[in-house]
């Protein structure tokens, strides 16, 4: 620590030296002025712990002296005790406190008193001067700080902007290669479905093969983006696990078969059926370390096990694994595998293709899901890969209940396509600026039977919306003049003002990253496409929105309505705006099957009943709960067709659709606008059933 430095003042030499003599010290720095005016000086141009300053001198007097001291701001703060022989009257120590001293000593000085009083100013000069330099590195550290959070808040932004950079780009890329390659794809699934000659059938074969693996690269390209970029969103929702393994068993089962290889399947009897967890992401991993177990595998056999390993609470540890006989892997490279765009070596590339992106998205999946993955492997003695992941146990049985509805539902309602059939009224708009993807669309929808008409840009699509009817509408997103997304809203827009019934809008798009489909439905649309589309995704979502027939086995030319996804009445059955909501001869042939009084009864308790189904569904809307009010929806749609109220219907069927889908938007206006129609149906059932004839 540096000596602090004390200013001794006296107009006597004898004093000054006597003085310094008393106060010398290791610790501190003595320094002296026979004058004010020196004084001043040298108070000015040293750091002065504290100034001993005498009262009578020439020319400036100690009094004059500490108010000049007091006054400069570098000298204000410093200590001053008077030390002077003059009479110790009240008078003289009043004027040296008020000139600004600390204290006031008079000669001779008792030395023991002047040691302990200059100690207590030094030892307050050296804190200070200590906290003084705490407070600036305190500063310099606070400044660095902030330096760093600046440069640390520029450095996120950079980032951001740099990842919406990359997002945008990836956005674009996977739209502008999925738009020719959906031309590639569906052109050649179109000629493949022509009677064309065994070596053209090859060829196009050929064509669909080699985008199909383009597809899967893509599609790979973009899930390592969006675990990269976090953006990765896992769904929780109970699923039966045996089934998704039952479904991979089958499908590995025929490729295996095909290779001349054996395929096997282990499944532990512990293994639990109903469990939560995502198991879209559970059937990703399982299929990329499936299908590389087939690449690398010529021959021997392919065995996929599962089984429980552990249980704590409420969560069961799943262990999952895929054993071959492949060519194998040296241990040295294994640390290698899970690396982006890496393979076991060069020649693996060269022989066997792919990207190197399998398994490392495979890891970062089974992270995500909190679980790890392992692999032992030898050349020539193939590879045992390991996949450990937690899921939550279902021991709801409502739960485990709807777990197996949903999975026996969709088992039951898996259906020939071939044997379904539209309505010859069905007429789609097809909203697509590319003239490769209309076509192929086209080839699509007439061998399905649809009437399709064709606009070019969102601004077209809404001029023949306003002019004609379609059953559905198929949108592109990214078109020149009016994107899809515009479009969109301004056609539900257009539908809130003027009253009318919703119409199914279906993205059709090549945007495929993270976010569209939330963005196409905030758009107003209801279903989503990704392409390439190809002829059975296309046929799966017009079987969810349009009125569909489905041929019976038993007779060919029969028809049977096939209403469990949509209503099966025909768009001629429903009255237009200014036609009345009762169709008149379906309630008179209900009259005269069933009697008036029966009618009667139903009639009234159906009208009796609206009203209840309506605050249920308004309170349903204001908690979001969009399977309470299908609930709610599902019943009407088919009790109103019975008494022949076909609009309420055909707008209850939509409600049905989109709420069983949990889609909310654009469900508060189907309420409002089943509500307007329920209004007139009342009115005119009464008349019809108190009409005795």
């Amino acid at each position: 620590m540096e000596p602090a430095t004390i200013l001794i003042v006296d107009d006597r030499k004898k004093n000054l030296l006597a003085m310094q003599g008393l106060l010398e010290g290791p610790d501190r720095r003595i320094i002296t002025a026979k004058s004010g005016n020196k004084a001043l000086a040298l108070a000015l141009e040293n750091e002065l712990a504290l100034i001993l300053l005498d009262v009578q001198m020439p020319e400036m007097d100690g009094f004059e002296t500490a108010r000049l001291l007091k006054g400069m701001r570098r000298t204000r703060e410093i200590p001053i005790i008077f030390v002077t022989a003059i009479s110790k009257d009240d008078h003289n120590v009043f004027q040296g406190y008020s000139s600004g001293a600390v204290d006031y000593l008079f000669k001779p000085v008792e030395p023991e008193i002047l040691h302990a009083k200059v100690r207590v100013f030094l030892d307050l000069f050296q804190q200070k001067h200590a906290l003084t330099k705490q407070a600036a590195t305190l500063k310099k550290t606070v400044n660095e700080l902030e330096r760093n959070r600046r440069a640390l808040s520029q450095a996120m932004e950079e980032a951001e902007s740099a990842n919406q950079a990359k997002s945008a780009f990836l956005a674009t890329m996977s739209h502008e290669i999925r738009t020719p390659l959906n031309g590639i794809l569906g052109m050649s699934e179109l000629l493949l479905g022509l009677e064309l000659p065994d070596q053209g059938q090859h060829y196009a074969k050929l064509i669909n093969q080699a985008g199909s693996g383009l597809l899967g690269i893509i599609n790979n390209i973009l899930d390592f983006s969006k675990i990269e970029a976090g953006k990765l969103e896992l769904e929780t929702a109970p699923f039966n696990v045996l089934t998704l393994l039952d479904d991979l068993g089958n499908l590995f089962l025929e490729i295996a078969h095909r290779k001349h290889i054996e395929f096997y399947k282990q499944i532990d009897p512990a293994m639990p059926a109903i469990i939560k967890g995502d198991s879209n992401r559970l059937r990703q991993i399982l299929l990329n370390l499936l299908q590389n177990a087939i690449k690398f595998t010529e021959q021997g056999d392919i065995t996929l096990i599962a089984r429980p390993v552990e249980t704590m609470d409420t969560t069961t540890w799943l262990r999952f694994q895929v054993q071959d006989t492949g060519i194998g892997i040296d241990p040295e490279r294994v640390s290698t595998m899970f690396e982006p765009f890496t393979q076991a070596d060069s020649t693996t590339t060269r022989k066997f293709g792919g990207t190197g992106l399998g398994l490392a998205i495979t890891q970062q999946l089974v992270e995500a899901m909190s679980g790890d993955i392992e692999v032992e492997s030898h050349p020539g003695d193939g590879s045992l890969f390991c996949v450990t992941i937690p899921m939550e146990c279902v021991a709801d049985s409502s739960i485990e209940e709807n777990a197996e509805k949903e999975t026996s539902n969709h088992l039951e309602n898996t259906v020939d396509f071939e044997l379904l059939t539209f309505t010859t009224s069905v007429r789609i708009l097809l909203v697509e600026d590319d003239p490769v993807n209309r076509e192929v669309m086209r080839g699509y929808l007439d061998q399905i039977g649809c009437s399709l008409e064709m606009a070019g840009n969102g601004q077209k699509a809404l001029e023949k919306l306003h002019t004609q009817h379609f059953d559905l509408v198929l949108m592109d997103c990214q078109m020149p003049v009016m994107d899809g997304f515009t479009a969109s809203r301004k056609w539900r827009q257009f539908e809130n003002e003027h009253g009318l019934i919703r119409t199914p809008v279906v993205a059709v798009t090549a945007f495929a990253l993270q976010g569209d489909r939330t963005r196409c439905l905030e758009a107003g649309m209801d279903d989503y496409l990704s392409k390439p589309v190809n002829s059975t995704e296309l046929r799966d979502v017009l079987f969810r929105w349009l009125p569909v027939e489905k041929k019976s086995d038993s007779d060919p030319n029969s028809t049977i309505s096939y209403s469990e996804s949509e209503s099966s009445f025909h768009d001629s059955d429903i009255p237009k705006k200014n036609e009345p909501s009762i169709d008149e001869s379906t309630f008179q042939q209900l009259k005269s099957e069933l009697g008036a009084d029966v009618v009667g009864e139903v009639v009234q308790l159906f009208i009796e009943m609206l009203p209840d189904r309506f605050t249920e569904m308004r309170t349903a809307y204001d908690s979001q709960a969009p399977q309470k009010i299908h609930q709610i929806a599902h019943p009407l749609k088919s009790a109103s067709k019975q008494v022949g109220a076909f609009r309420f219907s055909q707008i209850a069927t939509k409600l049905d659709a989109l709420t069983r889908n949990d889609i909310m938007d654009g469900v508060q206006d189907l309420i409002t606008s089943l509500e307007a129609e329920s209004n007139l149906i009342i009115k005119e059932l009464s008349a019809l059933t108190q009409n005795k004839d």
